[in-house]
């Protein structure tokens, strides 16, 4: 790994380090391995289904703006639609 990319990695001081995510905003030359995963010899997961959806949540929206700006468009299209403005020139913003 490069000093620059550890000098990214180390420099994070935010809530959830997302490792892959602070890479590629360094560096987009990245190589994979494969791993032979084993299961489990004892006990359990300690990730829930909500613990894996929190985390999820947390990774798409740390490193992009596309769930903020869906987000806001959802919520512009929900507004309009709840004010009755649904087309035509129903309910124009200009009073006659």
């Amino acid at each position: 790994m490069s000093a620059l990319v550890v000098r990214a990695v180390t420099q994070y001081t935010g809530p959830y380090p997302y490792i892959d995510g602070l890479i590629m905003q360094v560096t987009r030359r990245i190589d994979s391995i494969e791993v032979r995963h084993l299961p489990r010899h004892e006990g359990r997961s300690n990730y829930t289904l909500t613990r894996l959806v929190r985390l999820w949540l947390n990774l798409a929206t740390s490193f992009s703006l596309v769930p903020l700006r869906l987000a806001v468009f959802a919520g512009a299209r929900w507004r309009w639609r709840r004010s009755g403005r649904r087309g035509g020139d129903r309910g124009s913003a200009v009073p006659e």
